[in-house]
This record gives structure tokens, sequence and C-alpha cells, in this order.
């Protein structure tokens, strides 16, 4: 029994022998006849094996391989040669600028490997659909999937993989014309490719980079690069990459003034572009050939690229590469003073550039239509997804609004409480206003009473004086004395009941609060909570003012604040 190494090595001479006949028949290979003995399963990784081997050198061969690939796999219902199958497919497709193919290929390897949980080969579908999406003009898709790669990658330590991700996310920059990102990103995947020595990894990185350096006049730089790219891509058999190693030193003998070389290496790159069908790069060749002619003067020549580059990218639904071929449609028109076909050229360059600023090439409804046609089980699944999730947030947004509405309710609710409150506070303050006024009132009668009395016990004392009997003096004294002593009582006994009526737990408060405060002391504070002046309180208890003063100190001193700058009258006031 032979091994699986030697089955490999004997497939890849029937493969060598196969493409000697299609070459001398020009015909396509049909396939491959395996021994009966090598299971299906050992067909269909012999078929990819092909197929990735001849990937870089013949691509329709290596999408015939992988179609027979995927045939079988569906004939044997083997997911894993399916999902493999499929994401070669899509990048030939990819390559070959059938973008539609690739897309629904690709998208469907994504969820077959979603399904069978092979990280690796999704990462692989979805780098992919990156692809086509910066072809599209889709630069957030295409990053979103690129970074999405990367991290799979990164996980996985797969370098090659992590160096082709770091690759697609530099294009993306690069295709924005951010060349310190671009370089970044492509230097990151160069020398990931070094370390492992991936020789496609190496050609990719030296080429990439090398376009940056060309796209910043670094020409030292660049021609350093491509060399050694181009000595890779001979080996490895490489014609894109060869191809646009071609393009990039085309430029460079341009910049440089030499026109002969320049030209040999841009209809090398064509050769081998129209060879592989790669329009995108067709389209840049003949943008590099109008330039090339109109450097040289001739303007028919520069015209006839020009518009060839803008008919393929028209044909193809190419825009950003419309616009690219209709700028040099205008700058050619402009110099000739053919002022009315410049505009012309210059009206479609800005109309395409909206369309790619709006739709970024392609809407996200015309996205989902392509994607429809092909998958649309899959999109069924989505669209019940998003009812679910739409259900769901609608849910999540009731309940939101209704704790909303509730909060409101409360909020609004504690503010009726807050206004009755300050309503009630106010006819509060208001009636004890009134009160204190009523209270002050009466105090000032009080006041006016103990005057008369005072006086008719003035007038009792002179009339004492005047009598001539002993007996009669000292009655009239003591009616004098008595009627003084009933007097006071009485105005006190009626001040502190009316005071309560209206402070009826102040002097319970003052008493809990300060229980040292002498009789005279809490009759003061309630003097004070009145805001009676000491002028109006030593009219109304007969004391002296200085003596007043001396009782206000002292007062002080037993609330605690004789220190402070508080006011006496406030401080009362809040008991």
């Amino acid at each position: 029994m032979i091994s699986k190494k030697e089955i490999y090595l004997i497939l890849l001479l029937l493969i060598i022998w196969q493409f000697s006949a299609a070459q001398i028949n020009h015909s396509d290979s049909s396939g491959s006849d395996f021994s009966p003995d090598i299971s299906p399963r050992e067909q269909i990784t012999s078929l990819i094996y092909m197929a990735d081997s001849l990937l870089t050198i013949y691509p329709d061969q290596s999408l015939d391989y992988a179609r027979q690939a995927l045939k079988l796999s569906e004939k044997h219902n083997y997911d894993e040669g399916r999902l493999k199958a499929m994401n070669r497919i899509a990048d030939i497709s990819w390559q070959k600028t059938d973008l539609q193919s690739s897309l629904r290929l690709a998208n469907k390897a994504k969820e077959l490997a979603l399904q069978i949980g092979n990280q690796h080969e999704y990462a692989e579908a979805i780098l992919i659909i990156g692809k086509v999406n910066l072809d599209l003009g889709n630069y957030n898709k295409s990053s979103e999937m690129n970074f999405e790669a990367l991290q799979i990658f990164e996980k996985e330590n797969d370098k090659v993989g992590t160096g082709k991700a770091l690759s697609r996310i530099g294009f993306v920059y690069f295709d924005q014309e951010n060349w310190d990102k671009a370089l970044e990103y492509y230097s990151l995947s160069l020398q990931i490719a070094r370390e492992v020595n991936d020789l496609d990894g190496i050609s990719r990185g030296l080429n990439n980079v090398a376009a940056v350096y060309g796209n910043k006049k670094e020409y030292r730089n660049l021609e350093k690069n491509i060399k050694e790219a181009v000595e890779i891509n001979r080996k490895t058999g490489h014609k894109l990459w060869e191809g646009i190693n071609y393009i990039n030193l085309a430029n460079v003998n341009q910049d440089e003034n030499k026109y002969d070389t320049a030209f040999y290496y841009f209809k090398k790159a064509d050769s081998i572009f129209t060879e592989l069908n790669n329009v995108p790069k067709m389209v840049a060749v003949n943008i590099g050939l109008s330039k090339y002619f109109s450097d040289l003067n001739d303007i028919e020549k520069s015209l006839y690229y020009a518009n060839m580059a803008f008919k393929l990218g028209e044909d193809n639904g190419l825009k950003k590469w419309v616009v690219v071929a209709a700028r040099r449609l205008h700058d050619i028109y402009l110099e000739q003073n053919d002022i009315e076909r410049a505009y012309e050229y210059s009206s479609i360059e800005y109309r395409m550039k909206d369309s790619l600023a709006l739709e970024k090439s392609m809407t996200r409804l015309s996205q989902l239509e392509l994607l429809y046609d092909f998958e649309k089980v899959n999109q069924e699944k989505k669209i019940r997804q998003q009812r679910k999730d739409y259900i769901f947030a609608l849910t999540i947004i009731t309940i939101i609004f209704i704790f909303v509405l509730i909060i409101i309710l409360l909020l609004a609710r504690q503010r009726i409480r807050r206004k009755n409150a300050i309503i009630v506070k106010k006819q509060f303050e208001n009636e004890l206003e009134i009160k204190n006024k009523e209270l002050t009132a009466n105090v000032m009668t009080l006041m006016r009473k103990n005057e008369i009395l005072s006086e008719i016990a003035d007038k009792l004392m002179e009339i004492r004086d005047e009598a001539v009997k002993d007996e009669t003096k000292s009655a009239i004294k003591r009616i004098a004395r008595e009627l003084e002593k009933t007097t006071d009582s009485e105005i006190w006994e009626e001040f502190e009941i009316r005071f309560k009526q209206v402070h009826h737990d102040f002097y319970d408060k003052l008493v809990q609060r300060f229980p040292n405060l002498s009789p005279n002391e809490q009759r003061l504070c309630a003097f004070l909570r009145l805001n009676m002046t000491t002028k109006e309180i030593s009219e109304l208890t007969g004391q002296r003012t200085g003596t007043l003063e001396i009782a206000r100190s002292r007062l002080r001193k037993k609330l605690n604040i004789s220190n402070t700058k508080i006011n006496l009258v406030t401080f009362l006031t809040q008991i």
C-alpha cells in the first residue's frame, strides 16, 4: 500500500502532464482518474491540493480542480471538502473579477464553516468577502471582515493567515490613499512572512511595500523591493503578482523618463492580466499607458488607452476605476482646450464619486438582493432572526417606556406633593405671621395697659403724699402696690397664654435643649422670638435697656453662641 505522500507526488506529476497536453491541444483540463484504492475523502483532499498548487500559476485549471472537489464532496456529503472547495472557487472567482459568484460562494462557505466549527476556513471565507467588498468600494465592510479574520488567525497562531489578513487591511488603507497606515500593515505582513519563509507572503509583502514607496516617490526603496519580489514570483510562478511587479517597474521607469523600459513593462503586465482576465489590473495598465503616451505628447494613443480603461471599468461595474479613467480623460481634454468634453468627464467623475460616497459602490440593500438570489434559506433565517431581534428590541423599548412613564408619573406626583407642601408651608407661615402680628399687637396693648396702670399707681402715690393721716397714706400705698403686683401678674399670664397659642411648642423645645434657662430668660427668648427690640422689651417689662443688654449677653452664653456671628433672633426663630 502506497503512502499518501507518494499519492500526492504521483498526482502532481499527472497534473504537470495534463497541463502540458492542455497547452498543446488548447483545451482545459477535464479531470483526473483516481485509483479505486483511494477513498473519496482522499480524492477530495488531492483535488484541493492540486487547486492550491495551481492557484497562482494557472487559475483556470485550479478552478477546474476546485469544482471537481466540490462536486465530489457534495456527492459523498463531505462538509469539510465542500467548505474548502467553495473557498477556493470563491477566491479564484474574485481573481477573475466574477464578484457575484465569489461573494455568493464565500458567504455559503462562511455559513458552513460556522455550522461545522471550522474557524480557519471561516477566516478564509471572510477574507474573500473582504476582498470583494473592497473591489465594490465598501471599505467599512471590508475592514470589518479583515480584522475579524486577523483575530482568528492570531488566536490559532496561524502565521501565514495572519500575514494575509494584515496584508488585506493594508489594501483597504492603500485604496483610500492612506500611505502611512498601508505601509504599517504591509510591513507587518512582510515581517511575518519572512519569519516563516512563506515565499508567497514575502512576494506579496515586497510588492505591496513597493507600491506604497512608489506613491510616496521613494523610488530607491521601491526598486529594491520590486527586484526581490520579481525573483520570488518567477520561482513560484505567481503570474498575478509578477504582473503587478511589472506595473510598478513601468511606473518607476516612466517617472525617471526611461520611456522604452516603461513601455516594455506595461506590455508585459498587460499580457499577464489579459491572460488571467483580471479586469481591475487591466484597467490599471491602460491608465498607465494613457499617462505614458501623454508624456510623449501622443494624444491620440493617450486618449485610446484612457477610453479603454473607462469602458472596461464601466462594463464591469468598477466605479472607482471609472472615476480614475474619467479624471484621466478630463485632464487630456483640458490640455487640448476641449472644454466641453473635459466638463463631460469631470461631471462623470464627480457623479461617480458621489455614488461611491453615498452607497460605498453597493448599498446594503443591493448586497442583500445579490445574496438573496442564491441564499434564500439563509436570508429567511436572517430575516426571522431580525424579526426576533426587532420584537425583543420593541419589548425592551416598551418596558423602558413604561418604566420611564412610571418614573415621570412618580416625579410628577412628588412634584405635586412638594408644591402642596410648599403651599401648606406658605399658608402656615402666613397664618403664623398674622398670629405674630396679633400677638405683637396684644403685647403692645399690654404695654399700653401697663403704662396706664403705672400712671394710676403714680397718681395714687401723689395722692398719698398729699394725705394728712398716716392711716390714709398707708392704705393708698398698699392699694398702689397691690395694683402694680396684680397688673404685672395678669400681664405676664395673658402674654404667655397668647404666645403659646401661636408658638405652642417653643417653650418645650427651648427647655429641652437648654434646661438651665431661668423663667425670666425664657420670657426674654419669647420676646426675641417675636423680633421685639430692646426698647420695646424695656417698655413692656419696665427694665432698663442696659440691664436688658446684659441679659441678652448672658443668654447668648447659655445658648452656646456667645463667640459666634449667629444672630440671636435668627437662632431663636429656628427652634
